[in-house]
């Protein structure tokens, strides 16, 4: 039995054979995120100060550079910001494909440059004379600087009419099909490249893509960098730029409330139970809350009416302008008191007031009975 398993196990390994093949699957951790990482490290190393931004705020760097996608351009203000911030002198390089940071540095899928070269930016095409943008692998030649390098993109652009703008200070292109090209606009200047993949992490290192970022960067006017990452304002970027008073004035209302709402650091106190108030004691109670409100003719009122009705019984008339003194002979006093008692207003003084209730209230025995 043992001299058959051993042939058999020979036979076993013999068939397990195995082919090891190697799949690169791109960056990872931040440079996976950021694809200009080693261009912002390569300028940092160089003495700029560099920083990400996903938007454009109230201020841009100057002096200083720009280095943005056409994805940042997505509405017309950011269009006429940086455009006028150019003309004051900044420093725009421009890249007009293949900046999306969604896009890892082996993604060969082809995106669908005409459509969005005439819908998403066609204002910002408009405004630096670009017509559109096509996808095709080429090398050409760029004179920079006194010197001649090498430069391989898969992307040119056209401009429109073939008219190229005025004050161009290089361009590198077959005809006019355009890789890069670069421009004075007012006291600044603009770089355009039809693709971003020579400046990206992965092919920044080939031939002189490094040297042509640090000319294109401004290697002569220092300053500030700035990388947008091709994202458009977000939404709360926005909302904070523009209502930043009603969001603080929303804020604040909140923790007004939460402050309301929450509950206590201890129980209610209970409130105390004095038990059922007489009616006497009611009618204490709110002659006194009219009393401190001013209202005495709301308490002298009704029997003043109360004494007139009987008054009107007997014969003598309401109207008649002798009615206090016929009903002071009627009830035998004195008619300055019955006037008073009938017709005074606004009596301020306690004991006035006193006496008036208690002329009434014997007017009311004689007169009605």
């Amino acid at each position: 039995m043992q001299l058959m398993l051993v042939p058999a196990a020979l036979l076993a390994l013999a068939g397990c054979t195995g082919k090891e093949i190697e799949i690169e699957t791109g960056y990872r951790g931040k440079a996976r995120r950021d694809p200009f990482l080693a261009a912002e490290r390569f300028l940092e190393a160089n003495g700029f100060e560099v920083s990400t931004h996903t938007w454009i705020g109230e201020r841009l760097p100057y002096p200083g550079t720009l280095i943005a996608t056409a994805q940042s351009f997505g509405n017309r203000g950011t269009a006429d910001t940086v455009l006028n911030w150019v003309s004051r002198g900044g420093n725009l390089l421009l890249f007009l494909e293949g900046g999306e940071t969604f896009r890892t540095e082996w993604d060969t899928r082809p995106a669908d440059t005409k459509k969005r070269s005439q819908t998403d930016f066609d204002d910002l095409y408009k405004k630096l004379g670009i017509e559109k943008v096509t996808d095709a692998s080429g090398s050409v030649d760029v004179r920079i600087a006194g010197a001649t390098v090498k430069l391989t993109m898969p992307a040119y652009f056209e401009w429109k009419d073939g008219r190229a703008p005025g004050r161009m200070e290089f361009s590198a292109a077959d005809g006019n099909s355009i890789r890069l090209a670069s421009f004075q606009r007012g006291t600044g200047r603009i770089s355009i490249s039809a693709h971003a993949e020579p400046f990206r992490n992965r092919h920044l290192g080939d031939g002189d893509n490094a040297w042509l970022l640090l000319h294109l960067a401004g290697s002569l006017r220092g300053g500030e960098v700035w990388f947008l990452n091709g994202l458009k304002v977000s939404f709360f970027g926005m909302l904070w730029e523009r209502g930043w008073m009603a969001l603080v004035a929303a804020a604040a209302l909140l923790a007004v409330w939460l402050w309301k709402s929450l509950p206590r650091f201890g129980p209610l106190r209970a409130a105390e139970d004095t038990g059922t108030r007489d009616f006497a004691e009611h009618l204490s109670l709110t002659g006194a809350f009219l009393w401190r409100h001013r209202q005495r003719e709301q308490l002298i009122g009704p029997l003043r009416e109360t004494v007139t009705r009987c008054a009107v019984r007997r014969g003598l008339l309401r109207t008649d302008p002798e009615f206090p003194e016929k009903l002071a002979a009627l009830a035998q006093m004195d008619a300055l008191r019955v006037r008073a008692a009938l017709l005074s207003e606004n009596i301020a003084d306690p004991r006035s007031f006193l006496r008036a209730i208690q002329d009434l209230r014997q007017l009311h025995e004689k007169v009605a009975t």
